[in-house]
């Protein structure tokens, strides 16, 4: 619904006097065009031979208020054409400054698993169409809770560290569903004369995924007596945990970024996951070039098959699933930005996406369009 979003702005416009002194009203947004090159094809990011307008472009607003000298409310709505358009809050949180440079923050906020977390739907902060998918590869972006940050400069050097605590429990795309309990972490970036960004995070959680085409299987092995298996099938209050070192160098015209992510989820079907990808980009002008490369690798668990007799009528379909589940996946993209107008911008992406397992389709990506922001 768009309800959210009219709320916001009528807020906005209701109380001039606010909107003048206190308030503040910010956005930005995208449209974008794209397609796969061949017939019968799908991307890893539901982007199929038929061109589409909708999956990739988005509209937001962000009202910022200071409430006292140390106190600020923000919400952010975002409606996203992949969700058909519906508003939904991404950021619903209260910040508090605190004193040497500590702040907290309660509420709903973007956990920094990655180096673009923050930013990651404003695609006018980053050049590529769309974050790479190699690493950008997890179905939400949210959680609720609270967040102690401590900024410090020393030198020419600017630390932002972060310590998160708090949940998740929403949808991961169509019927599936997802919960992270226990959901803590810490992030830290370095920034050194605004040319060089360095950043770790480590993350860990209890994790609960409910997958919808999954739920048959699952009821069919606890039926047939076999819990341990269907509890490996559909991950359950397993310990998981995500790793995060980045680096990001601008300067003299280039531009280099990289990312290395690994994710555990024990005691499950997820295999151990390695991900990376690596970007170059040079500015001529107000126009850069850029090429990406980034790999996905995790081995199929397929001992989890010990948990089911051979001669099971259940055997083949539980080594399907677990095969499935196996990653050798790699993405070759060449872009292009153009900023051509303030805070607006053309991008344009050719991604090659090629994997190693047998049964998964290979596909390529054309996807262009405009960002900006206001």
């Amino acid at each position: 619904m768009l309800k959210p979003l009219v709320c916001a702005l009528g807020m906005a416009l209701l109380f001039p006097s606010l909107a003048s002194a206190e308030v503040s009203v910010s956005g930005f947004g995208q449209v974008i065009a794209g397609q796969t090159t061949g017939s019968n094809t799908v991307f890893p990011n539901g982007y199929d031979e038929d061109l589409d307008f909708e999956r990739g472009s988005l509209f937001a607003v962000q009202v910022s208020a200071d409430l006292s000298e140390r106190v600020s409310a923000t919400g952010q709505i975002v409606a996203q054409g992949s969700e058909d358009f519906d508003a939904d809050f991404a950021w619903a949180y209260v910040g508090i400054k605190l004193d040497h440079g500590f702040n907290l923050t309660l509420g709903r906020q973007r956990t920094p698993l990655y180096r673009y977390s923050d930013f990651l739907d404003v695609g006018y902060a980053y050049p590529w169409v769309f974050a790479p998918r190699a690493v950008y590869n997890l179905t939400f972006n949210n959680a609720d809770g609270a967040s102690l940050g401590w900024n410090h400069a020393f030198g020419s050097w600017f630390s932002q560290a972060k310590v998160f605590y708090g949940s998740f429990d929403g949808s991961l795309g169509g019927q599936d569903r997802g919960t992270l309990d226990q959901f803590a972490g810490v992030s830290w970036d370095l920034n050194h004369d605004s040319w060089l960004n360095l950043r770790a995070a480590y993350f860990q959680a209890d994790v609960d995924l409910q997958y919808a085409a999954l739920t048959p299987l699952i009821g069919a092995l606890n039926q047939f007596g076999l819990p341990e298996t269907a509890r490996l099938i559909a991950p359950s209050e397993d310990k998981g945990r995500f790793k995060n070192v980045g680096f990001e160098i601008d300067r003299n015209n280039w531009l280099l970024i990289g990312e290395w992510v690994e994710t555990r989820v024990k005691d499950s079907v997820i295999p151990d996951i390695d991900n990376m990808y690596v970007t170059a980009g040079y500015r001529f002008g107000n126009v850069m070039p850029h090429l990406t490369w980034g790999t996905r690798d995790g081995e199929a668990l397929m001992q989890i098959l010990d948990t089911v007799p051979a001669q099971h009528p259940l055997f083949g379909t539980v080594a399907a699933v677990v095969a499935s589940q196996g990653l050798d996946d790699t993405y070759t993209g060449v872009g292009l930005r153009w900023d051509f107008a303030r805070n607006v911008a053309f991008k344009a992406d050719y991604v090659r996406y090629r994997s190693d397992i047998a049964g998964r389709q290979d596909a390529n990506l054309i996807a262009a369009g405009v960002v900006f922001t206001y």
